[in-house]
């Protein structure tokens, strides 16, 4: 994921900073919860699918502190990450600060992926600094077109390739599901390889398994 993450959320962040309505559509399109914070931590913005998870008052509130999780341990953690990706410097090869997963008491637990963001801006007064992505598992299992779109920028057949391998179809198995000849699976897989960063079938899988997870959608 490391050298698409910075890609990914040029391309998610794309319609800053004039064109805020468009930035909020392409936000809220999107199944995974995305939460926009500020230099100091802070909640700037949203989508709606972050906003339900918060409305549920379980695992994650938004305060003066910025983030906080339902347990303590969790809240440092998660403090820790944002703070690591807050104070990532300007210019570097940006990367994410970190995978963690937050414990919920009435729910199976939400899956959190923090990125440092840089030269993006809501308005003058309101820059960001940082991404956190938010999947509940109780949704779905496993990554989403729009997850792998929105950080890997791969093509709707490549999700769909992408999300078998994940389930655990082998690429024999894959290419008669999907109608395409063992070579052509071959090329799609090569490209995924490239675009997530990964070498091999297992290396991808075990990455795909590590992605915030939001409701299924396999189609092309």
């Amino acid at each position: 994921m490391r050298p698409h993450i910075k890609a990914a959320l040029q391309s998610l962040l794309a319609a800053s900073p004039d064109a805020n309505a468009n930035l909020q559509a392409t936000l809220d399109a999107l199944a995974l919860g995305v939460i926009l914070l500020s230099p100091e931590g802070r909640v700037v913005a949203m989508n709606r699918a972050a906003e339900r998870l918060l409305a549920e008052n379980g695992g994650l509130q938004a305060g003066r502190e910025g983030l906080l999780a339902e347990h303590a341990a969790d809240s440092a953690r998660l403090k820790q990450l944002v703070a690591e990706a807050t104070a990532a410097p300007g210019g570097a090869e940006l990367e994410p600060a970190g995978v963690l997963t937050v414990s919920r008491r009435n729910h199976s637990p939400l899956h959190l992926l923090v990125s440092p963001v840089r030269g993006f801006h809501l308005d003058a007064k309101r820059p960001i600094r940082a991404v956190v992505f938010a999947g509940d598992p109780s949704h779905g299992v496993g990554p989403t077109n729009d997850t792998l779109r929105v950080l890997f920028g791969l093509t709707p057949a490549e999700c769909r390739v992408a999300i078998l391998l994940a389930d655990g179809h082998s690429p024999a198995k894959i290419a008669e599901m999907v109608g395409v000849s063992r070579n052509t699976l071959k090329t799609q897989m090569s490209s995924i390889y490239g675009k997530t960063g990964t070498s091999r079938q297992a290396q991808l899988v075990r990455l795909l398994l590590q992605l915030p997870t939001t409701g299924r959608n396999v189609g092309t």
